[in-house]
């Protein structure tokens, strides 16, 4: 359903943007406003009819706001993010979430499931140079890194940046630095000379559940709102967001521990050459 809904784009006009019925599904789906997706699907009694439901919160499709929330590609080359349904770390418990209630003059309907007992926290470096050595890589990666990777690669690609690839070496470095974290319950940086590197820990009242790998990628990326592009330059408010995208970085390194309390998660990840 995505991909029918998505080309509409082929009768959109981004010089006169506004809604129609016949490009209505794409705005939607790529109105940067919305943050969470529901979708479900259900068949009819002889099975030959399936129906689709996808709701969106915030709401798209908002009258005189489409050329702020329906932006143009920078490629023509289709980004591909990471497949969120795979759990990369489980937990025994479940984690507490609300649904709030949501009210809005638009017609797309809208839900959201947000956790009352989390939170999270990010850390970014500077770099002063790049180490000229080369790295090798054979293992086969996590599944969390694979999460962690493709959502790096996908925000990477809307800024016509080259892909990065996983490294076993920068791996090992990362989940050994991620270790020492959780087992100290410290967030700072290591220090590692001739690497990039961004933190992320999440905390909770209960035990941690799962964490995905594209859920730190998609916080520091989020910095991007704070970054002055007409004033390019490194500030801790978009350090993560300036690591994650920048062009020189070719290979990446990511790790996840816990605490032995389950309550808390680190994420380290490493990138070569460094950025910022």
């Amino acid at each position: 359903p995505t991909n029918s809904w998505y080309n509409e784009i082929n009768s959109y006009n981004f010089g006169s943007p506004g809604f129609s019925s016949s490009t209505g599904h794409f705005t939607q789906v790529i109105w940067k406003g919305s943050k969470q997706l529901g979708i479900g699907i259900a068949f009819t009694s002889d099975n030959r009819t399936a129906y689709v439901v996808a709701n969106y919160y915030p709401p798209g499709n908002v009258i005189s706001s489409f050329s702020s929330n329906v932006l143009p590609l920078c490629s023509t080359t289709t980004p591909v993010s990471a497949t969120t349904t795979s759990i990369s770390v489980t937990k025994n418990t479940t984690a507490t979430t609300t649904i709030p209630k949501t009210t809005s003059s638009s017609s797309s309907t809208t839900a959201s499931r947000i956790s009352t007992t989390t939170g999270t926290a990010t850390a970014s470096r500077i770099s002063s140079s790049s180490s000229t050595q080369t790295i090798t890589t054979t293992s086969t990666p996590t599944t969390f890194q694979q999460q962690a990777l493709l959502q790096h690669n996908y925000y990477r690609q809307l800024h016509c940046t080259d892909a990065l690839v996983l490294n076993s070496t920068i791996n090992a470095i990362a989940q050994t630095y991620a270790n020492y974290l959780a087992a100290n319950n410290l967030f700072q940086h290591s220090g590692t000379s001739g690497l990039g590197e961004n933190l992320w820990a999440i905390w909770s009242s209960g035990a941690i559940r799962s964490v995905n790998g594209s859920s730190p990628t998609n916080s520091w990326y989020n910095e991007i709102n704070s970054y002055n592009f007409g004033s390019p330059g490194f500030s801790s408010s978009t350090g993560h967001f300036t690591q994650v995208i920048w062009k020189g970085s070719k290979q990446l390194g990511i790790g996840i521990a816990f605490t032995s309390d389950n309550r808390t998660a680190y994420v380290v990840a490493n990138y070569y050459p460094p950025g910022n």
